[in-house]
C-alpha cells in the first residue's frame, strides 16, 4: 500500500542535501525517509562491501516501508542471520515479510523468537493465544466476496469514504497537466482526492478531481463526512499555502476540516490537536456525528500508530484526543478506523494476529472482546485497509495491494454474503480422550461438513481441548480425530440453532498390538537399568515403566510377560537367578501401580537368549554386552 499515508513517524517530503560520499548521501536520504533513492545507493555500497550489516538493515527497511515485503524478506534474512544480536522488532518485521510470501511456518518460527525476546509485548501474547489462526481465518472464507472494480488504474487508489451517492478516494494517478511532482519516499506522485459515482452493482465510474480547494500540490488523502454531508475531515501534509516542518525538519500529516458552501468546499482549517511534531491522519466520524476517530503517533501511542477519538461538540469545538486502549491498539500499526451506521467499529492493524501486512478487524469499543479478524477473502498476505461497509445493503469497499491487482493499491468491491461467525457465536468444542478417560494432547481434530469436506483442523491442547467456530445455519458437522498409535475416530456434532455452543468429546482408542510384540519398542520406552548385581527398580526405570502401566490400564484385556536378560559375563546360574529377581521386581512394580496380578508374569532368562555373538568365548566391547542386558515386555494375550 502507499506508505506515505500509513507510517506516521516516517512521513515526510524528504529534502535532499548533496554529500561528499555515496554512503553519507544514502544516510541523509534514509534519515529523510527518501527510501526509494536511498536503497539504490546502499545496494551500490554492497557491491564493494558485501558484509555491511547496516546496509542489509537499511535496504530491508527501505523495501519494507515501501511495501515490497517479499524483497524486504531477503534483506532481513541476511541481516538477521549475520547479526550476533537483533532487536526483536526486526523479528516481527521479518515474520510479516514471510507471511507476504505465504511462508506461514517460517513466519511462526520468527514470531516464536520474537515472543521469547518480548514476552510482555501484546503482539507476542496475541500470537500465543491464536496458534490456529490460519484455519480459523479460512473458516470465515464464505462470509464475503470481493471484486476488483473499474475505477482502478496502474497508480494507487485507496482509502474509500461514502459520500452522498458515491465514493471519495485517494489516488496518485497522474492528471496529465503541469509538472509531475513526486514524493521522495517512494518516487510516486503526491496524492489527491477523487470522487466517483456508484452504479447499481456497486461499481465505480466517472472519477474526477473532488475539489480544487481541498486538493493541493502535496498529499491529500483519506476523508470522512458528517452525517448531514456538510462537514468534511481530510488528511493533508502540513501545508496551508506554505509547507511547514516539525522541530526535526520533517513534514508530517494533519487533519483538516472543510465546510460545504454554495461555492464548494471552503473555510478549510486544521484541527486544534494537530502538531508539527507528530502526525494525525485517516479520519472517521461516528454515525451520530459526535465523535471523530483518527490514527496518530502522538505522545501516548502504544506502537508506531494508534487510533484515538475526540468528541465533536455542537458549537464546533473538540475535546482532547483519547487513546482507544489496548483492546484496539497494539505495539504495531493500528490505523484506518471506520464506524458503520450500525455502530460497528472496523480498523486495520498489523499488530493483532493476521495473514500478513495490515489486516482488517472488527473492534469492540465498549467491552473486553478481542479484535476479530474478518478472515479471507477480505484479508490477504499483503496490506488490506480502508474498509467501509453499508450494513443495510451489506455492500462496501476496501483497499488492498494484494497480488493480481491493477496498481500498487486497488479498491475492491465487498459484498457480505452471510453473518460473521462472531455474530452467531456458534461453536463446537470438546476434549479428546483415551479409553481410560485421560486427555490426549496433540491429536489432530478436523471439522468436516456433512459431505465430509474439511473446513478446518486444529491440534488438541495439553488438556486435550479443541474448538471451532461454525457457520450460523443449522447444520450437521463431523468431528474427526487422528493421532499416531491411535485408531481414527469420528463423532457427529449437530448445531441446532444460531448462537449454539455445542460440546462434543471424542474418544481415540490406542491401537492394540499382536501377540509376540515387544511393547518396549512400540511404546518408545527407554532402557530399564538396574544397579550392578541389584534388582531394585531405579527412579529412571520407574518413569519408563509408567508408560507401560498407562497402556495396560487403558487396555484391560492385554496380558504381558516381562522377560529379563543378562549378558554372558558371570556364571550361568547366577545370571539366571539375577535376571529372574529383576523380572519379578519389575512385575511387582507394575502390579503396585494398579495392574491386575493375573495380567503380568515375569521370567528371567539369564544369558540364554543373547542377541549378538558375545558369549563366554568371545571378546566384546561394553556396548555389545549392553545390548544383551535388556528387558522385554511381550504381549501374550490381547
Amino acid at each position: 500500500m502507499n506508505k506515505l499515508v500509513l507510517l506516521f513517524s516516517m512521513l515526510s517530503l524528504g529534502v535532499l542535501y548533496p554529500q561528499r560520499t555515496q554512503v553519507k548521501r544514502a544516510g541523509k536520504l534514509y534519515d529523510r525517509y527518501s527510501y526509494d533513492k536511498a536503497k539504490g545507493l546502499y545496494e551500490n555500497v554492497l557491491e564493494k562491501d558485501v558484509d555491511s550489516l547496516w546496509a542489509y538493515e537499511r535496504i530491508g527497511n527501505s523495501y519494507y516501508f515501501n511495501n515490497d515485503l517479499i524483497t524486504a524478506s531477503a534483506w532481513y534474512k541476511k541481516f538477521i542471520e549475520n547479526s550476533k544480536e537483533v532487536d526483536a522488532e526486526y523479528l516481527f518485521r521479518y515474520a510479516q515479510t514471510l507471511k507476504a510470501k505465504k511462508d506461514y511456518v517460517a513466519a511462526d518460527k520468527a514470531m516464536a523468537l520474537f515472543t521469547e525476546n518480548k514476552p510482555e509485548d501484546g503482539r507476542a501474547q496475541d500470537f500465543l493465544a491464536n496458534q490456529n489462526y490460519i484455519s480459523d481465518f479460512n473458516l470465515r472464507a464464505d462470509r464475503f466476496s470481493i471484486k476488483n472494480i473499474g475505477v482502478n488504474t496502474a497508480a494507487s487508489e485507496h482509502g474509500p469514504a461514502f459520500y452522498q451517492k458515491g465514493i471519495v478516494f485517494a489516488s496518485d494517478r497522474y492528471k496529465g497537466v503541469g509538472t509531475k511532482l513526486t514524493h521522495s519516499w517512494s518516487g510516486t506522485p503526491f496524492l489527491d482526492l477523487y470522487g466517483a459515482l456508484v452504479n447499481r452493482k456497486g461499481g465505480l465510474y466517472d472519477a474526477v478531481n473532488f475539489s480544487n480547494k481541498v486538493n493541493s500540490r502535496y498529499h491529500e488523502s483519506t476523508c470522512a463526512f458528517s452525517p448531514d454531508g456538510q462537514t468534511m475531515y481530510f488528511t493533508r501534509n502540513n501545508y496551508d499555502g506554505k509547507l511547514r516542518r516539525g522541530s526535526d525538519e520533517i513534514v508530517r500529516l494533519k487533519l483538516y476540516r472543510a465546510t460545504k458552501t454554495e461555492k464548494g468546499w471552503d473555510d478549510i482549517y486544521e484541527l486544534p490537536f494537530n502538531s508539527d511534531d507528530f502526525s494525525i491522519a485517516h479520519p472517521a466520524v461516528s454515525p451520530d456525528g459526535t465523535k471523530l476517530y483518527f490514527a496518530s503517533d502522538m505522545p501516548g501511542t502504544l506502537g508506531s500508530s494508534d487510533i484515538f477519538v475526540a468528541d465533536i461538540f455542537s458549537d464546533g469545538t473538540y475535546s482532547g484526543p483519547r487513546n482507544l486502549g489496548p483492546n484496539i491498539n497494539t505495539e504495531g500499526r493500528d490505523t484506518y478506523p471506520f464506524v458503520a451506521s450500525d455502530g460497528r467499529f472496523y480498523f486495520a492493524s498489523n499488530g493483532h494476529v493476521g495473514l500478513g501486512g495490515l489486516d482488517i478487524f472488527l473492534g469492540d469499543l465498549e467491552g473486553p472482546r478481542e479484535a476479530y479478524n474478518l478472515g479471507v477473502p477480505v484479508n490477504s498476505p499483503q496490506d488490506d485497509f480502508g474498509f467501509i461497509i453499508n450494513p443495510d445493503s451489506k455492500r462496501g469497499y476496501l483497499s488492498s495491494n494484494r497480488t493480481g491487482g491493477r496498481g500498487s493499491d486497488d479498491i475492491y468491491l465487498v459484498q457480505q454474503l452471510r453473518p460473521l461467525l462472531i455474530d452467531c457465536d456458534g461453536s463446537v468444542s470438546g476434549i479428546a480422550r483415551d479409553a481410560a478417560d485421560r486427555p490426549i494432547e496433540g491429536a489432530k481434530i478436523s471439522l468436516l461438513d456433512s459431505k465430509s469436506n474439511r473446513i478446518a483442523e486444529v491440534l488438541t491442547s495439553k488438556d486435550g481441548w479443541y474448538g471451532f467456530d461454525v457457520p450460523c445455519e443449522n447444520e450437521v458437522f463431523i468431528i474427526a480425530g487422528a493421532k499416531k498409535d491411535y485408531k481414527d475416530a469420528e463423532q457427529i456434532a449437530r448445531v441446532e440453532a444460531n448462537n449454539a455452543v455445542v460440546t462434543q468429546d471424542i474418544m481415540l482408542a490406542r491401537i492394540t498390538f499382536d501377540i509376540g510384540t515387544d511393547l518396549k519398542k512400540e511404546l518408545n520406552m527407554g532402557d530399564i537399568y538396574f544397579d550392578l548385581g541389584r534388582d531394585e527398580i531405579r527412579a529412571g526405570a520407574a518413569e519408563e515403566l509408567d508408560k507401560l502401566v498407562s497402556y495396560l490400564l487403558e487396555y484391560p484385556s492385554v496380558k504381558i510377560e516381562v522377560r529379563s536378560h543378562t549378558d554372558s559375563r558371570g556364571g550361568r546360574n547366577s545370571n539366571f537367578r539375577l535376571s529372574d529377581r529383576r523380572a519379578k521386581s519389575t512385575v511387582a512394580y507394575i502390579i503396585s501401580r494398579g495392574v491386575s496380578p493375573d495380567r503380568v508374569t515375569g521370567n528371567g532368562y539369564g544369558e540364554s537368549q543373547l542377541v549378538n555373538r558375545c558369549n563366554d568365548l568371545t571378546r566384546c566391547s561394553e556396548k555389545e554386552h549392553r545390548q544383551n542386558r535388556r528387558s522385554e515386555f511381550i504381549v501374550v494375550a490381547n
